[in-house]
This record gives C-alpha cells, sequence and structure tokens, in this order.
C-alpha cells in the first residue's frame, strides 16, 4: 500500500514551517480541509470547521486541537478528529486515523485505531 502523511502546525508548534491549514486530494473522489483547529474554534464546536471546508470545496474536514476522537458527519462534510498519540483527552485513548478509500467506488472507510 502506498500511504501518505500530511500535516499542519498547531498552537503548540513553535518552530518549523508546517501550514496553518492544507487542502488536498484523497484519491480521484475526495478533497480534505486539515487545520489543526485551534484558529476555529473547534473546543466549541465545528461550524467554522466545516464552513471552511465548504468554502475549499471539501467534502472531509480534519481537524486535531482537543485531541478528543471523532468521527461524525456535519451538513454534508465527514468531520474527522484523529484523536492523539500521546496527549489524548476526554477520556480516551491513545490514537491515530486511517483514511482509505475503496478502489472504482470512492467510498471512504475511516479507521480509528487506539495505540497498545
Amino acid at each position: 500500500r502506498d500511504y501518505h502523511l500530511r500535516a499542519v502546525g498547531g498552537n503548540c508548534d513553535y518552530e518549523g514551517n508546517l501550514p496553518k491549514e492544507l487542502v488536498f486530494l484523497l484519491g480521484d473522489y475526495h478533497r480534505v480541509y486539515l487545520s489543526h483547529g485551534d484558529l476555529l474554534n473547534v473546543r466549541r464546536d465545528n461550524r467554522n470547521l466545516v464552513r471552511m471546508a465548504k468554502q475549499n470545496g471539501c467534502d472531509i474536514a480534519m481537524y486535531g486541537h482537543t485531541h478528543v476522537p471523532e468521527v461524525t458527519e456535519e451538513e454534508g462534510v465527514t468531520v474527522i478528529n484523529p484523536g492523539s498519540p500521546v496527549r489524548p483527552r476526554g477520556g480516551s485513548h491513545p490514537s491515530y486515523a486511517v483514511m482509505e478509500i475503496e478502489d472504482g467506488t470512492g467510498k471512504l472507510a475511516v479507521l480509528q485505531k487506539e495505540l497498545p
């Protein structure tokens, strides 16, 4: 399998040149809006995140600021927070997410993985 890693900078990433947001294609079917989320007030709700995804023509929005894993559907946008492998919050376990698409169908599978 061919895996691709994408990253954006967060509120505690003081070094490095990571962008604050990123838009990329996932296969031939999905467009992803990626943001750490701190500048979009995701602690309150996902409204701004979903709005930015839609403005960028994305059907998937990913963020991580809260460190709480989540996969929901809001206004036609799949919202994903992979959680955190090292600093989980909200009673969650260390986790990450893998997105896979079925060849030929575009069906998206989001696999929430807990670390041992």
